[in-house]
Protein backbone atom coordinates (compact mmCIF):
# COMPACT_ATOMS: atom_id res chain seq x y z
CA UNK A 1 0.00 0.00 0.00
CA UNK A 2 1.21 3.51 -0.82
CA UNK A 3 1.43 5.82 2.18
CA UNK A 4 -0.40 9.12 1.87
CA UNK A 5 0.37 12.00 4.21
CA UNK A 6 -1.95 14.95 4.67
CA UNK A 7 -0.09 18.28 4.42
CA UNK A 8 -1.01 21.72 5.69
CA UNK A 9 -0.98 24.73 3.36
CA UNK A 10 2.32 25.91 4.86
CA UNK A 11 3.89 22.46 4.40
CA UNK A 12 2.80 22.40 0.74
CA UNK A 13 4.35 25.85 0.17
CA UNK A 14 7.59 24.78 1.91
CA UNK A 15 7.78 21.56 -0.14
CA UNK A 16 7.23 23.53 -3.35
CA UNK A 17 10.01 25.97 -2.44
CA UNK A 18 12.44 23.16 -1.54
CA UNK A 19 11.62 21.30 -4.76
CA UNK A 20 12.13 24.24 -7.12
CA UNK A 21 15.36 25.45 -5.46
CA UNK A 22 17.16 22.32 -6.75
CA UNK A 23 16.82 23.20 -10.43
CA UNK A 24 19.12 25.08 -12.80
CA UNK A 25 17.10 24.16 -15.90
CA UNK A 26 13.43 23.94 -16.75
CA UNK A 27 11.58 21.97 -19.40
CA UNK A 28 9.45 24.48 -21.31
CA UNK A 29 6.46 23.78 -23.50
CA UNK A 30 5.56 26.39 -26.10
CA UNK A 31 3.49 26.39 -29.30
CA UNK A 32 4.72 26.95 -32.84
CA UNK A 33 2.81 29.12 -35.34
CA UNK A 34 0.54 26.17 -36.24
CA UNK A 35 -0.23 25.50 -32.58
CA UNK A 36 1.95 22.37 -32.46
CA UNK A 37 3.61 21.83 -29.05
CA UNK A 38 7.38 22.26 -28.85
CA UNK A 39 9.50 21.25 -25.86
CA UNK A 40 12.87 22.71 -24.95
CA UNK A 41 15.24 22.83 -21.99
CA UNK A 42 16.29 26.25 -20.68
CA UNK A 43 18.99 27.24 -18.19
CA UNK A 44 16.98 29.37 -15.76
CA UNK A 45 17.14 31.38 -12.59
CA UNK A 46 14.26 32.26 -10.29
CA UNK A 47 13.81 35.57 -8.51
CA UNK A 48 10.68 36.04 -6.44
CA UNK A 49 7.77 34.83 -8.58
CA UNK A 50 9.43 34.89 -11.99
CA UNK A 51 11.86 32.70 -13.89
CA UNK A 52 14.42 34.18 -16.26
CA UNK A 53 16.22 32.68 -19.26
CA UNK A 54 18.51 33.86 -22.02
CA UNK A 55 17.17 32.71 -25.39
CA UNK A 56 19.05 32.74 -28.69
CA UNK A 57 17.47 34.14 -31.84
CA UNK A 58 18.49 30.88 -33.56
CA UNK A 59 16.44 28.69 -31.18
CA UNK A 60 13.03 27.64 -32.57
CA UNK A 61 11.28 28.68 -29.36
CA UNK A 62 12.56 32.27 -29.77
CA UNK A 63 10.04 32.87 -32.58
CA UNK A 64 7.35 30.81 -30.84
CA UNK A 65 7.55 33.05 -27.75
CA UNK A 66 7.21 36.14 -29.96
CA UNK A 67 3.96 34.69 -31.38
CA UNK A 68 2.46 33.25 -28.18
CA UNK A 69 3.74 34.31 -24.77
CA UNK A 70 1.84 31.62 -22.81
CA UNK A 71 4.05 28.70 -21.81
CA UNK A 72 4.29 25.88 -19.31
CA UNK A 73 7.46 24.87 -17.52
CA UNK A 74 8.03 21.63 -15.63
CA UNK A 75 10.54 20.62 -12.99
CA UNK A 76 10.56 16.86 -12.35
CA UNK A 77 12.44 14.89 -9.71
CA UNK A 78 15.58 13.13 -10.93
CA UNK A 79 14.68 9.60 -12.07
CA UNK A 80 17.59 8.20 -10.07
CA UNK A 81 16.05 9.55 -6.85
CA UNK A 82 12.38 8.65 -7.30
CA UNK A 83 10.80 5.68 -5.56
CA UNK A 84 8.47 4.90 -8.49
CA UNK A 85 7.80 6.60 -11.80
CA UNK A 86 4.09 6.81 -10.99
CA UNK A 87 4.79 8.97 -7.95
CA UNK A 88 7.57 11.11 -9.38
CA UNK A 89 7.67 14.49 -7.63
CA UNK A 90 7.07 17.27 -10.11
CA UNK A 91 6.01 20.86 -10.34
CA UNK A 92 4.55 22.60 -13.34
CA UNK A 93 3.95 26.28 -13.88
CA UNK A 94 1.66 28.21 -16.19
CA UNK A 95 3.68 31.28 -17.21
CA UNK A 96 3.41 34.43 -19.29
CA UNK A 97 6.68 35.57 -20.83
CA UNK A 98 8.08 38.83 -22.10
CA UNK A 99 11.41 39.89 -23.56
CA UNK A 100 12.96 42.40 -21.15
CA UNK A 101 15.99 44.64 -20.74
CA UNK A 102 18.81 43.25 -18.65
CA UNK A 103 19.04 44.23 -14.98
CA UNK A 104 22.21 43.86 -12.93
CA UNK A 105 20.46 41.78 -10.24
CA UNK A 106 19.42 39.23 -12.88
CA UNK A 107 22.84 39.16 -14.56
CA UNK A 108 24.57 38.64 -11.21
CA UNK A 109 22.29 35.75 -10.26
CA UNK A 110 22.77 34.13 -13.68
CA UNK A 111 26.55 34.28 -13.24
CA UNK A 112 26.27 32.93 -9.69
CA UNK A 113 24.18 29.95 -10.83
CA UNK A 114 25.51 29.26 -14.35
CA UNK A 115 29.04 30.69 -14.33
CA UNK A 116 31.04 32.97 -16.59
CA UNK A 117 29.51 31.55 -19.79
CA UNK A 118 26.71 34.03 -19.13
CA UNK A 119 29.02 36.94 -20.00
CA UNK A 120 29.83 35.23 -23.31
CA UNK A 121 26.23 34.63 -24.37
CA UNK A 122 25.29 38.20 -23.43
CA UNK A 123 27.59 39.35 -26.26
CA UNK A 124 25.84 37.09 -28.76
CA UNK A 125 22.27 36.89 -30.11
CA UNK A 126 20.72 35.95 -26.74
CA UNK A 127 17.84 37.91 -25.24
CA UNK A 128 16.63 37.95 -21.66
CA UNK A 129 13.12 36.63 -21.13
CA UNK A 130 11.04 36.91 -17.97
CA UNK A 131 8.48 34.17 -17.25
CA UNK A 132 5.90 35.45 -14.74
CA UNK A 133 4.09 32.79 -12.75
CA UNK A 134 0.33 32.67 -13.28
CA UNK A 135 -0.31 29.47 -11.34
CA UNK A 136 1.38 26.22 -10.42
CA UNK A 137 0.70 22.63 -9.51
CA UNK A 138 2.93 20.39 -7.42
CA UNK A 139 2.64 16.63 -7.12
CA UNK A 140 4.44 15.27 -4.08
CA UNK A 141 3.12 11.70 -4.05
CA UNK A 142 -0.03 9.60 -3.95
CA UNK A 143 -3.02 11.83 -3.30
CA UNK A 144 -0.70 14.80 -2.88
CA UNK A 145 -1.39 17.14 -5.80
CA UNK A 146 -1.85 20.80 -4.94
CA UNK A 147 -2.61 24.04 -6.77
CA UNK A 148 -0.67 27.23 -6.03
CA UNK A 149 -1.40 30.81 -7.07
CA UNK A 150 0.79 33.37 -8.85
CA UNK A 151 2.63 34.07 -5.57
CA UNK A 152 3.15 30.32 -5.01
CA UNK A 153 0.68 30.26 -2.14
CA UNK A 154 -1.54 27.25 -1.51
CA UNK A 155 -4.97 27.41 -3.17
CA UNK A 156 -6.37 23.90 -2.74
CA UNK A 157 -5.65 20.22 -3.05
CA UNK A 158 -6.34 18.71 -6.48
CA UNK A 159 -8.86 15.94 -5.91
CA UNK A 160 -9.76 15.57 -9.59
CA UNK A 161 -13.36 14.47 -9.95
CA UNK A 162 -13.41 13.57 -6.26
CA UNK A 163 -13.98 9.91 -7.03
CA UNK A 164 -10.38 8.70 -7.08
CA UNK A 165 -8.87 6.28 -9.59
CA UNK A 166 -11.02 3.43 -10.95
CA UNK A 167 -10.12 -0.23 -11.39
Amino acid sequence: MIERKELTAIEVEEEAKKHIEKFKTGVMGSLDKEGIPYTSVLPIIKIDHSFYAYISETAPHYEFLKINNNVDMMFAEDECKMSTSFLRKRMSYRLVCSFIEEKQEIINKFIEIHGEIVNMIRKMDFHLVEFKIQKAKIILGAGQAYFLDDKEKFIKQDIGSGNGHKK
